[in-house]
């Protein structure tokens, strides 16, 4: 019994001795390495140069210090294969190779490209999100603005002005026989209407066949979603509105024509800011211009809905930001034969800014949106007037200021949207603003020539600031992409 335990320890010492056995579990990654006098250093069966182990060194025996029990290297004269190792020495499979997208230029240059995206940052992620889902609207506005006020083209005669006649015209004509003068006993009051001069008669003019209708002009509007609700950014602008009276000359007809002496067109002027009988009579020409351009844009952050849903009553308050501009000229252009053209020239351009609150309310279906949105802003107008005026016989003379005052803007559009593609809806709406405390440029100017103690008149037409408000309403249609 004893002779065959001798027998069985001396073979299995010269199995161990020989590296006849595989160890049963993988080496422990603190156990000491031990050189496999076994190893293999020819070449590998493929007849590839052997490879240097993990840790970069040649030789037998290094993966039994190596950690993960993988398989010995080969020296520099060859390998094993994986293959000839028990399953708890092999390596783990390799991970999979991504697929990549080959492709040929016109030059014949291969090119090699991932197919799968690059892993993206914070931000990215951010920008990508938002790049899907965002909203751009191009429409078209047509809007019309408040006409100027019914503002006298000059300043108010006194009465002595306007009737230096009447009760002899009225005894030689009779009472009523001239359309343009009143019943007998009573006297005129409005320079718009014929009154006579010394050599004929004259007519002043005011601003109310000015028109500022049907004006086209571009609104755009980008929306961003964000986690809290939706930022959006807006923009519009009309194109210039002009008006003009009176174009091509006097109004009032031919020497032909009854009165049959010569017609003035008449720029009354106080005298030393007292209402006179001064008047600047112009016979050959009489032109009134008016222009208007309206501009401004909004940012404003509409918050998620009080009670979210995808269809019903939804209600976004919103906080935001606005600016406006309305740049506004008016001109006067008289002239006698042979002398230079008498010019009045006003300008205002008001600048008007502030922070806005409001909300939106939209009934949300399947078929169509219906919704409006009022808002109020309260800030400033920072504004500049200016005047500029020449007279052959008066001269000339500029005033000019910039001030600011209070102001408030309120606004609404009530607009419908109508899907007409997954992507794109159609929208129509009918937008209205006002705007207070603007400054109008037929308004501001003093109508006053000085008169020094030797009865000369030079010119002193100046600024006389005034405000009022300014509304435009109308529609606008356009096309709403969701992106």
């Amino acid at each position: 019994m004893a002779g065959r335990l001798a027998i069985g320890v001396a073979v299995a010492a010269c199995f161990l001795t020989t590296g006849g056995l595989y160890a049963q579990g993988p080496a422990s990654a603190t156990a000491p390495t031990v050189a496999a006098p076994n190893a293999y250093f020819g070449s590998a069966p493929d007849g590839s140069v052997g490879t240097p182990d993990m840790y970069g060194n040649y030789g037998p025996g290094n993966a039994d210090a190596a950690p993960g029990g993988y398989p010995p290297q080969a020296g520099p004269h060859g390998y094993l294969p994986q293959s000839a190792y028990p399953p708890q020495y092999q390596a783990p499979p390799a991970p999979p190779v991504r697929p990549t997208n080959v492709s040929t230029d016109c030059g014949g240059v291969t090119q090699v490209s991932d197919s799968d995206d690059v892993g993206e940052t914070p931000f990215e992620e951010i920008l990508s999100r938002v790049s899907r889902n965002v909203i751009f609207n191009v429409d078209y506005i047509n809007w019309t603005l408040s006409r100027p006020g019914n503002d006298l083209i000059g300043a108010m005669p006194t009465l002595a002005t306007l009737n230096p006649a009447q009760n002899q015209i009225v005894n030689n004509f009779g009472a009523g026989f001239l359309p343009f003068f009143p019943a007998a006993n009573t006297l005129l009051k409005n320079p718009n209407v014929f009154f006579p001069v010394n050599n004929g008669f004259a007519r002043a003019y005011n601003t109310e066949p000015f028109s500022l209708s049907e004006n086209s002009g571009i609104k755009a509007t980008l929306v961003l979603p964000m986690t809290f609700g939706l930022a959006e950014l807006s923009g519009f602008t009309l194109q210039h509105a002009n008006t003009t009276a009176n174009m091509g000359g006097l109004p009032q007809g031919s020497a032909d024509n009854f009165p049959p002496d010569e017609n003035f067109a008449a720029i009354p002027v106080k005298v030393n800011g007292i209402n006179s009988a001064a008047l600047g009579l112009y016979s050959q020409s009489f032109e009134a211009g008016f222009s208007s351009l309206v501009f401004g844009g909004e940012f404003n952050i509409y918050f998620n809905p009080i009670v979210p849903k995808e269809y019903g009553l939804l209600f976004r308050p919103m906080v935001g930001f606005r600016y406006m501009g309305i740049q506004e000229d008016f001109n006067v252009a008289a002239q006698n034969p042979g002398v230079a053209t008498t010019t009045i020239f006003s300008r205002t351009i008001n600048n008007i800014y502030g922070p806005q609150v409001g909300f939106r309310l939209e009934l949300v279906t399947q078929w169509f949106t219906i919704g409006a949105d009022p808002r109020v802003m309260v800030g400033v107008n920072q504004f500049a007037s200016s005047v500029d005026s020449f007279d052959p016989t008066l001269g000339g003379n500029s005033d000019y200021i910039s001030t600011a005052r209070f102001s408030a803007v309120g606004a609404i559009d009530a607009y419908v949207k109508i899907p007409i593609h997954e992507r794109v809806k159609l929208y129509a709406a009918y937008n209205l603003f006002v705007a207070s405390d603007i400054s109008r440029p037929q308004s501001q100017i003093d109508y006053n020539v000085n008169e020094s103690s030797g009865g000369v008149f030079t010119n002193d037409i100046h600024l006389n600031l005034s405000h009022e408000n300014f509304v435009a309403d109308g529609f606008s249609v356009g096309l709403e992409f969701n992106f």
